[in-house]
């Protein structure tokens, strides 16, 4: 069976190398196998930018009317309502929260794969970092009954000496993320 395997790749390869079906030296059949796995690695490449491309569209196609529907809700919210509407148009804005964030994560996974994803090296504390991430999740988490708790044990990562640099944003985006 292996031997079959081989010879079919052989042959194959054989009637890919200059010349046709006659007689291959080694050269043609590694130049010709060279140029397939060439096409092949432009073919993936096109795919990639192609998906990457159609993330971005899509999610900035979906986002704009979820701004719409997300800042028409907060309007509502604002106004005089029955307790029963103001708690489903929470629900609503709540929704559309989440869905603007899975966009958001889209967007930039399409960024990172198509390379355009840029990081911002600024100075920042590792400490504070953390706390503003868990103080965004922590409503989240106390509607569910839970207790959300940070106990950083590192010293080397507390006060001063937990001074950094890097993309505080997105490294707060990250361990948000991993909270949620």
């Amino acid at each position: 069976l292996a031997l079959w395997g081989l010879a079919t790749q052989i042959g194959r390869l054989i009637g890919l190398a200059p010349g046709g079906r006659g007689r291959a030296s080694a050269n043609d059949l590694i130049n010709a196998r060279l140029a397939e796995l060439e096409q092949s690695r432009e073919a993936a490449e096109a795919a990639s930018r192609a998906k990457s491309d159609f993330l971005a569209t899509i999610g900035h196609e979906i986002r704009t009317p979820m701004n719409t529907v997300l800042g028409l809700t907060r309007l509502l919210l604002d106004g005089r309502l029955p307790a029963e509407q103001r708690n489903q148009l929470r629900e609503v804005a709540r929704a559309g929260e989440t869905l603007l964030k899975l966009i958001d994560s889209m967007l930039d996974y399409a960024d990172l794969d198509a390379g355009r994803l840029q990081l911002v090296s600024e100075p920042l504390q590792f400490e504070l970092l953390l706390g503003g991430a868990f103080d965004a999740v922590r409503p989240a988490a106390q509607a569910k009954q839970l207790e959300l708790l940070c106990e950083i044990e590192s010293p080397q990562l507390l006060g001063a000496a937990g001074a950094r640099r890097g993309d505080a944003a997105r490294l707060t985006q990250l361990i948000t993320e991993l909270l949620v």
